[in-house]
């Protein structure tokens, strides 16, 4: 699906079985997708920083939808990076 460059994408946790290198692969082709609508499922905090729109869910409800400068100010954000240094 990746690589016939549909107009819109959906993908659910695309990554989780890959190893890094692979998975960095992946995802940079996501990411460089001009033009798309992408809407991808992360449980892993490593492409947080690449994200136009946050849809934050918890305990299968979404509790949060908007920018990540917007996501960054709310306590969910807090929570999810809590114990990580790094989020990039």
């Amino acid at each position: 699906a990746l690589y016939q460059e549909p107009d819109i994408l959906l993908l659910d946790n695309p990554t989780s079985a890959l190893d890094k290198n692979v998975k960095n692969h992946i995802m940079n082709k996501i990411i460089n997708l001009k033009d798309k609508t992408r809407l991808v499922a992360l449980n892993e905090k490593g492409f947080y920083s690449k994200c136009d729109m946050i849809i934050f869910m918890k305990e299968q409800i979404n509790v949060f939808c908007g920018t990540r400068d917007e996501f960054e100010k709310t306590e969910y954000y807090t929570d999810f990076f809590k114990g990580n240094d790094s989020i990039d």
